[in-house]
């Protein structure tokens, strides 16, 4: 009798852990080990099939333990982050957390690669943000964890690129308008990245030329003596009324 489809579920184990950044486990060993089809135990022989079935359980507790070591280590770096945030933001104006203001439309999180595939603490992590009405800018701390470098231990530009286009959509969702596209984005990058730092990140605002928003923005350290990028940017609201927001946004 065949074993019901290990592989499956192992496979599904596999790609969870590599979601929320467990270090190694795509590695080519573990992918062998954990992966193997439920048909190679047909071909085993009645002394090495219960050897390889033990592998796999084995795989599976290991798998199971770095998750929730994973885990915890996740939340403590959250819970951190959460307290330097709201010290650094709270001066400003009200902190707006970004995972409730996500939970009206869980859609605008699932797979998204800011909040979703990257909101992890060796990935982005962007708990909270203030949004001031009269400036039209946007302030949030944003931590870079481990696995958002290029160079060893320096961000990769492509993150800190995507911080600002991020932020900046972000911005305009505020401002009620819920689509708007990336004509371009300029960024400058100023001084070097460590990873696994909390900056400071502010957009705002330069103009409105009708259907054209030209923004700003800037990565920091937290006491603003770096400043590791800055952008320029032109976001456009659509004239397309099938896109949620559009034509409501428009002047």
């Amino acid at each position: 009798m065949l074993l019901p489809q290990p592989a499956a579920v192992l496979r599904t184990r596999q790609q969870q852990l590599i979601r929320h950044g467990v270090p190694h486990i795509h590695s080519q060993a573990t992918t062998a080990t954990i992966t193997m089809p439920a048909a190679a135990f047909a071909a085993l022989s009645p002394i090495t099939a219960p050897v390889a079935l033990l592998c796999l359980v084995a795989a599976t507790a290991i798998a199971a333990l770095w998750t929730h070591s994973n885990r915890r280590q996740w939340n403590k770096e959250l819970v951190e982050l959460k307290s330097v945030a709201s010290q650094a933001l709270s001066k400003d104006s009200k902190l707006l957390d970004v995972d409730r203001l996500l939970a009206t439309n869980p859609a605008y999180k699932r797979d998204h690669v800011f909040h979703d595939t990257l909101n992890h603490y060796q990935g982005v992590q962007c708990p909270y943000v203030t949004y001031d009405r009269d400036s039209n800018s946007l302030k949030a701390v944003v931590r870079f964890g481990e696995q958002t470098r290029g160079h060893p231990n320096l961000v990769h530009g492509g993150i800190t690129s995507l911080t600002f286009d991020n932020l900046l959509g972000w911005l305009q969702f505020l401002e009620g308008r819920m689509a708007v596209l990336t004509a371009y984005l300029h960024v400058d990058f100023k001084a070097p990245l460590p990873t696994t730092t909390q900056t400071m990140v502010e957009v705002k605002m330069d103009r409105q030329e009708g259907r054209k928003l030209f923004m700003v923005g800037a990565i920091m350290s937290l006491d603003g003596n770096i400043t590791y990028a800055t952008c320029t940017s032109l976001f456009v609201i659509p004239k397309d009324a099938r896109l949620p927001g559009a034509m409501a946004a428009a002047p």
